[in-house]
């Protein structure tokens, strides 16, 4: 599954593969579901984020990954936020958490 964030001013591709949650864990040490339950209180209820309650590394691990999955010629992280000028948590936490639900659910809001 597949959805477009724009980072920086530059518009991403991001891909959501069977096998995200195997290299997610290979490249950051955690487990995705975990850190998707950790980013989801961040969420309020009125849809909003409250970034006070969530590690933003989390965010940008997910995001990078993600764009990574689609964009094999990404750098590293580190590197990569490195030539940002911006990055929208907003819309890239929400892009990533529906993406992934997406995948896990096999439904896509994208069709």
């Amino acid at each position: 599954m597949e959805k477009i964030v724009t980072v920086g001013g530059v518009d991403y591709k991001m891909k959501s593969t069977a096998a995200n949650m195997l290299k997610y864990k290979a490249q950051f040490g955690r487990d995705l579901l975990t850190d998707i339950g950790e980013l989801e209180k961040a969420q309020t209820k009125d849809g909003g984020w409250d970034f006070s309650r969530v590690d933003l590394g989390i965010i940008y691990d997910m995001v990078w990954l993600l764009i990574k999955a689609a964009n094999p010629e990404l750098p590293p992280p580190m590197e990569w936020l490195d030539t940002l000028d911006s990055f929208p948590l907003a819309e890239a936490a929400g892009a990533a958490v529906s993406l992934y639900a997406e995948s896990m659910t096999g439904t896509s809001k994208n069709a």
